[in-house]
């Protein structure tokens, strides 16, 4: 690997521990709970405390690794070395690949996964929109529509009986954000593979959610501040990536946070009765929904925000 001066390394943007990820959606899309309003939508949107469309932190930790792993594999030259394993550095190992896994690290079951040294927050709507969008009830729905749709006999090329549904989309042009952050990196060189390879990948994104072979889920990403051209060069000098600590990324990754309780986790207990029967869904298998026997503390969140919040308090420090 070429050795970089000081001042090839001052001023680069690609120096930064902590970047804002803005997502373009270029057409309608949908990421969904995978759950329905019954009688009237079966598949709604996934929405935040406000009520308003996000793309949750998996889904795009998802799509972007998927992207770093095609560079990668370009940059090995099509078969897996080190660039490949770099990607495992940036976003964690998959011992659910087991033997499968091309990096050959997860060949022995027992090996512990490496952590993921990118920080990754849900895509929402910028600060500033999202309040203005909150008082206004009649911009809120017009943030999503709902889509009829069908399914057609293979054999007559007519619609099928029975099969009318309704999906909720979120409209196209919507430009959502997420905070990201690295792991602390001493080596210089190393933070600007990091980030080079992440706006490398970030370019390589053109679809996410459902529904995207059928032209929904368009979208650009863009890393704010950060040069893509820079990180393009970057890659196209380096051969392969820099030697990094794998002890070090078999630890705990503990990023800082602004909270300012720090004596750690409070515990309210919270009691609910219910006025009517409950039904939450597990899995559908043909026909039969199979539903459990109990409620996630995702569905209460979105509730117990809102109540923070008329108290005064920030669900989100």
């Amino acid at each position: 690997m070429t050795s970089a001066t000081e001042d090839e390394l001052m001023g680069s943007t690609l120096l930064q521990d902590t970047f804002t990820l803005r997502i373009h959606m270029l057409s309608d899309w949908h990421v969904g709970t995978g759950m329905g309003r019954p009688g009237s939508v079966d598949r709604l949107v996934a929405r935040d405390e406000d009520e308003c469309p996000f793309i949750p932190a998996k889904t795009i930790r998802g799509v972007w690794r998927d992207a770093c792993e095609c560079v990668a594999r370009g940059l090995d030259e099509g078969k897996p070395g080190p660039w490949s394993r770099f990607v495992d550095f940036l976003f964690g190992s998959q011992p659910g690949l087991g033997s499968h896994d091309p990096t050959g690290r997860h060949a022995d079951p027992a090996a512990k996964p490496l952590e993921s040294s990118v920080l990754i927050r849900a895509a929402r709507l910028p600060v500033k929109l999202r309040k203005l969008v909150c008082k206004d009830p009649r911009l809120l729905d017009a943030l999503t529509f709902v889509k009829p749709g069908v399914s057609l006999d293979p054999r007559t090329g007519r619609a099928k009986d029975q099969c009318l549904r309704f999906e909720e989309m979120a409209r196209a042009s919507t430009v959502l954000e997420s905070k990201c952050r690295l792991r602390p990196i001493a080596d210089e060189q190393l933070r600007k593979t990091a980030v080079a390879l992440l706006a490398a990948g970030a370019a390589m994104v053109e679809r996410l959610g459902g529904k995207r072979r059928r032209g929904a889920g368009r979208c650009r990403f863009e890393l704010v501040n950060i040069d893509r051209g820079e990180a393009i060069q970057w890659l196209r000098e380096h051969q392969t990536p820099p030697a990094w600590d794998e002890r070090s990324a078999l630890e705990t990754v503990c990023f800082e946070t602004t909270s300012a309780e720090p004596e750690g986790w409070i515990v309210v207990p919270l009691t609910l009765r219910l006025r009517s029967p409950l039904a939450v869904t597990g899995r559908t298998l043909g026909n039969v929904v199979e539903t459990l026997d109990f409620l996630p503390g995702t569905y209460l969140l979105p509730h117990i925000s809102k109540i923070l919040r008329s108290l005064k308090v920030d669900p989100y420090p």
